[in-house]
């Protein structure tokens, strides 16, 4: 009996736990259905977000371009209307400038900017995909007729290009490459590359930067226009988006997938675009043939035809190449180890990695020049010449002439620029203390020879002075015309006589100033009056602009630097030209201005006006007279009373000189 009512018992729980289970079962079942559904819901609702994206396009014929229609047509559009096809997007297209559509993506109010060139420095800025759907390059455009072909013909020209641009800044932008060159340029923004092309066909600007896809495809519309062979910056166009939001992990992800899918596939949506706006012979597409038949066909034919010749061509090409290095660094060896020069190199931290020179092997500066010393070190104790190498560390270009270990140098510091950035510094010093001893010597017997050169002139000046009160009676008014040349060309000989002992004096280090109060207007008019006899020939219009009064300094050499810069501007000018005069106060200082319509001075020859015996071209075929020493003469004077001089010249257009001098207080 008790085994039979416990088998009952037994039975009885067995079947409700059974019973317990199947509804355990359906109850599992149930929750996992509604899981599955809230899911599937889920995805559906995400899905439905991005339904709307807000894509920025712009003018850029024909990867992305406003038809007549006005219908968003192109490349990148082809490519974006059938992924949102497949993915059940509604796109939304805003239409603007290239900046704008940029601002736009960065301000989050658009999703998604088309035709985006991938950099380091705009991936700061935004996100962008990981395929990229064409690539591109900056090509350069100028006249037809310019001479220009190179990055260093840049110089000084004006430049379009569109506003934003990734030719423009970053490390790769053209800036980055004109300044590696030490050039500069000015650049005009314009907001569409077109605009661009427009400038430079209409002679506007000398050059255009666009890319080289706008420019295949656009260039026939231009026909004043050529292209260069200079190219740069390869670029990746991609699809940027709003940097950092909370849906580009999606957008990346199906615009990745699906460019990826159509670049694979032969004859799709992808192709058929290229072919519609005549993109197909710019890029290059994968190959149709399978890689491994490619490879295996090559290298057999490799092998079968070339392999022997190729062998016997490097060998001899290696022969030949290391012959020419050996010779090019023997000669280059000769030529530092016997000449008077030094030329070495020291890296960004200022520590020489090269020292080489006659110089060195014979003992001069061969304690300072030795690989891993400091440069500064060896010019410690001449600071100017450490601030200028300072300046070489910067970027640029720096030569002087200085005295070291009881030698005269004069010395060349070009930096080594690579990615804009300096890396090191090539040095090239050259031994002139012979030539300064002679260059001294010869200045001692110009001062002696012109003391003496101006002794005969002045004696006969002061005949011609004796005779001249009783010459108007006697001679009739032919002879006394020749007289008055005769004054004239003796007081030519005095001030010849005059220039070279000054020039002789100024290089011998014999310069004396003399401190004193005068009125520096009266001075100036005194020199003006001079000059009265040749303004009037010429019928030149004067004026004076005089802000200043009283100064203290030295009288006699500022009435040489104000007679020579006066006497140039009314002797190299054209009748009825004119000339301007002003004193202008600066601070502590005051500049002196001299501004002419004379004949002006060729830009090629600026460099050397204040050289000894320089004259331009233009200036010997119109007066073969003058030693070309006033300037040089003037420029010394100005720099030993502390100031400075400089000018501003343009051939048919005159100069103007300007001296600034220190001003103390009176």
């Amino acid at each position: 009996m008790p085994l039979k009512f416990i088998d009952f018992i037994f039975q009885k729980h067995h079947t409700e736990i059974n019973m317990n289970l199947q509804r355990l079962k359906w109850y599992f079942f149930i929750i996992l259905y509604l899981c599955l559904s809230f899911s599937t819901l889920s995805v559906a609702f995400a899905i439905e977000e991005f339904k709307t994206v807000k894509i920025g396009v712009y003018e850029n014929k024909p990867k992305v371009y406003r038809d007549d229609k006005g219908v968003i047509s192109g490349l990148f559009p082809d490519v974006l209307n059938y992924i949102a096809k497949q993915e059940n997007w509604q796109l939304g297209y805003v239409f603007g400038t290239w900046d704008e559509g940029l601002q736009r993506l960065e301000k989050g109010e658009i999703d998604v900017m088309v035709d985006v060139a991938f950099s380091q420095e705009r991936q700061e800025k935004f996100d962008f995909t990981n395929e990229t759907v064409f690539s591109s390059w900056g090509v350069i455009y100028v006249d037809k007729n310019s001479a220009i072909d190179s990055f260093r013909d840049l110089d000084g020209q004006k430049i379009a290009i569109l506003k934003s641009s990734v030719y423009f800044g970053g490390s790769e932008g053209i800036d980055q490459h004109l300044k590696a060159f030490g050039l500069k340029a000015e650049f005009i923004n314009v907001n569409e590359q077109a605009e661009a092309f427009n400038l430079l066909d209409k002679g506007e600007v000398d050059a255009a930067v666009v890319s080289r896809v706008f420019a295949l495809t656009n260039q026939k519309n231009y026909p004043h226009i050529k292209e260069t062979d200079m190219f740069f910056n390869p670029t990746e166009l991609r699809f940027a988006l709003t940097k950092g939001d909370s849906d580009n992990q999606y957008l990346i992800d199906r615009l990745d997938h699906w460019v990826k899918k159509l670049k694979e596939e032969s004859g799709g949506i992808y192709d058929e675009s290229l072919s519609r706006h005549d993109l197909t012979g710019i890029i290059t597409t994968e190959e149709v043939i399978p890689y491994w038949v490619r490879l295996v066909g090559l290298v057999s034919a490799a092998i079968l035809l070339l392999s022997g010749l190729v062998i016997i061509g490097l060998r001899r090409a290696r022969t030949i190449i290391i012959k020419k290095l050996e010779e090019k660094e023997n000669l280059l060896g000769n030529i530092v180890n016997h000449a008077p020069i030094i030329v070495f190199a020291f890296n960004n931290q200022g520590i020489i990695t090269l020292a080489e020179g006659k110089a060195l092997k014979e003992g001069v500066l061969k304690q300072g020049f030795l690989v891993g010393n400091s440069v500064f070190g060896q010019f410690k104790d001449n600071q100017m010449l450490a601030d200028q190498i300072k300046k070489t560390l910067s970027g640029e270009e720096v030569e002087l002439q200085s005295e070291l270990a009881g030698k005269m140098w004069r010395m060349n510091f070009s930096p080594i620029l690579i990615a804009g950035q300096v890396k090191s510094v090539v040095g090239v010093a050259v031994d002139l203390t012979q030539e300064v001893q002679l260059d001294h010597a010869k200045m001692e017997f110009l001062s002696l020879a012109s003391h003496h050169l101006r002794t005969l002139p002045t004696g006969i000046r002061w005949t011609l002075e004796l005779l001249s009160p009783n010459v108007e009676k006697v001679l009739g008014k032919e002879d006394l015309k020749h007289w008055r040349s005769l004054e004239e060309t003796n007081m030519r000989m005095i001030d010849l006589a005059n220039t070279i002992s000054r020039a002789s004096q100024l290089e011998l280090g014999k310069f004396y100033a003399f401190s004193e109060k005068f009125n520096l207007p009266k001075l100036i008019d005194e020199e003006i009056e001079q000059l009265q006899v040749q303004i009037a020939k010429k019928e030149l219009k004067l004026t004076k602009n005089y802000s200043i009064e009283e100064v203290v300094l030295d009288k006699s050499q500022i009435k040489m630097i104000v007679h020579i810069l006066l006497d140039n501007a009314v002797r190299y000018i054209s009748p009825q030209g004119s000339v301007e005069v002003s004193l202008l106060p600066k601070a502590d200082k005051f500049i002196f201005k001299v501004q002419d319509t004379g004949w002006g001075i060729p830009k090629n020859q600026q460099e050397k006006v204040f050289t000894k015996l320089f004259r331009a071209d233009n200036v010997v075929k119109m007066d073969a007279s003058g030693m070309g020493l006033s300037l040089f003469i003037t420029k010394s004077i100005v720099e030993k009373l502390g100031g400075r001089i400089w000018f501003e010249s343009e051939v048919g257009r005159g100069s103007t000189f300007y001296v600034e001098l220190p001003q103390k207080r009176i």
